[in-house]
């Protein structure tokens, strides 16, 4: 049995790049395939990341508040995680107050937490490389990094996403550079979106449409927006509910 699809009005040029058919998106003609999808197993060593370091408390692993890349040129898998040290174990405290820590793996499973020398934590040279707030009051918040594939400037080959706030003022969204995911430099330019108030942020490169896709939730709550063409991020989903829901996500290039 053949089972064909209507010829695309525009063909995609995948190259030699391998392709997830998780759907028929690239596909033309199928014949006696049965599309079957397994349930993943977890990792009979789980959690491959512990706390198992004095100035660790609260790694939060959600959303965009970590990041797992592998770097091409030293075959290293490479994470970013947050800790809000403060904000879920003393009352009172803004959660602004965190510190990014850096580990790294030859495989995916075995972590490493090396001693940069950047910030010492009650005396440990830890594995931190973004203290908040830092020395002008700035936090960096929520942060999602990527290894940019087209970036020439070997300067800028790391980039990170992040909310900024200040005395718990958000400043829109804010994007740094960095040339080993260690040490991080703001883009001159940040804001790069200044009605973004939200904890949400997802950065990937297409390289097909070649462009920056950024996926994240716009406001800090429906209605939080003040960007003029989201109509108050206005959730339709819900008609019956005309102040929206809770929060919203969306994509854009």
């Amino acid at each position: 049995m053949y089972v064909a699809y209507s010829r695309d009005t525009v063909n995609k040029d995948v190259g030699n790049t391998r392709q997830l058919f998780i759907d028929d998106d690239v596909v033309a003609v199928v014949k006696n395939v049965t599309r079957r999808q397994h349930t993943p197993r977890k990792h009979p060593a789980n959690p491959i990341y512990k706390n198992d370091k004095p100035w660790e408390v609260v790694t939060y692993f959600r959303t965009s508040n970590f990041s797992v890349v592998r770097d091409p040129l030293d075959g290293l898998f490479k994470c970013w995680v947050q800790d809000f040290h403060d904000y879920f174990t003393v009352p009172g405290v803004p959660y602004e107050r965190s510190r990014i820590y850096y580990a790294q793996s030859e495989d995916g499973l075995n972590w490493e937490k090396p001693a940069l020398g950047l910030h010492d934590v009650d005396g440990h040279n830890t594995n931190t490389i973004i203290v908040s707030p830092d020395a002008t009051g700035k936090s960096t918040i929520c942060p999602n990094m990527i290894i940019d594939p087209v970036e020439t400037d070997p300067a800028r080959r790391f980039k990170m996403v992040h909310l900024e706030i200040t005395n718990g003022e958000r400043h829109g969204l804010c994007l740094s550079f960095s040339p080993d995911g260690i040490n991080w430099t703001p883009y001159e330019g940040n804001p790069i979106i200044p009605e973004w108030i939200a904890d949400v942020e997802i950065l990937s490169y297409d390289p097909i449409d070649k462009k920056y896709i950024l996926w994240g939730r716009y406001g800090g709550s429906s209605g939080g927006s003040k960007h003029p063409d989201m109509d108050s991020w206005f959730c339709p989903v819900w008609p019956s509910r005309p102040e929206g829901g809770p929060s919203s996500r969306a994509r854009w290039p």
